[in-house]
């Protein structure tokens, strides 16, 4: 089965002093229930309160699982949601 790979934005503080970060990640595109915009993060990198050194341009996404998990990635939804598609296409193929 095919992955995509995305780069998440996690939070890696405490509740109270939320600091975040970026990783790899790979996600199965039949896993992926749902996507929507996330807004609050967009917010907080505008204000500066985000990751140092992140392009003020970026959007992110908040992609729900199927198992109900929710992960944030940075990309525009137009996008995350055309490589979901050609994925899946590719795996129902064979």
């Amino acid at each position: 089965m095919s992955s995509i790979e995305l780069v998440e934005v996690y939070s890696s503080g405490h509740a109270h002093m939320k600091a975040y970060s970026v990783r790899q990640i790979y996600i199965n595109p039949t896993q992926v229930a749902c996507l929507r915009e996330e807004v609050a993060l967009k917010r907080r990198l505008v204000e500066g309160q985000l990751i140092e050194g992140l392009d003020r341009n970026q959007s992110f996404v908040r992609v729900t699982l199927n198992n109900g998990e929710d992960i944030i990635v940075i990309g525009v939804i137009r996008e995350i949601h055309k490589r979901l598609q050609i994925e899946t296409r590719e795996i129902l193929r064979g």
